[in-house]
């Protein structure tokens, strides 16, 4: 394009809304817990609650600090709001070296005892992180319902 044309450059970009919408609705579809999750039976089974309290006690605030995020910021719908959007970007932080690492398994396979420990350990560093942040998200969610 030459300059002073007066072709209107907004024309030649391509509409991304409909793959913005698609992606949109697959998240939502994704951190929407899913009924086997509902009756928290399964997080108990899984020690969900056991890694959570573990976690509780590493994560304590230093006296005087604002907290690690790990924490409600308030119990309004607000503070509620947040946190749950909070639980999507954590969840998603650990889904990627986890979804990864299951990638590099099945594509390695048993070529080395040493990437089946590097991945197979970054997936068990993942996996209960993950499993926390959809617990956390069906309480959350739990508590927004009453809101309403």
């Amino acid at each position: 394009m030459h300059r002073g044309s007066s072709v209107d450059q907004s024309q030649s970009k391509p509409d991304l809304t409909p793959i913005v919408n698609l992606s949109k609705r697959i998240a939502d579809w994704y951190f929407r817990p899913k009924a086997i999750e509902l009756g928290g039976k399964l997080h108990v089974w899984l020690g969900v609650r056991v890694f959570k309290r573990t976690l509780m006690r590493l994560a304590t605030p230093a006296p005087g600090s604002k907290g690690s995020g790990y924490w409600l910021a308030s119990r309004d719908v607000g503070g509620l709001r947040a946190f749950e959007r909070r639980t999507r970007h954590n969840e998603a932080f650990h889904l990627l070296p986890l979804l990864s690492s299951v990638l590099a398994l099945v594509l390695v396979g048993g070529s080395s005892p040493w990437l089946f420990v590097v991945f197979g350990s970054i997936i068990a560093l993942n996996f209960h992180p993950i499993l926390l942040q959809r617990y956390n998200r069906i309480r959350i969610l739990r508590a927004l319902a009453r809101y309403r």
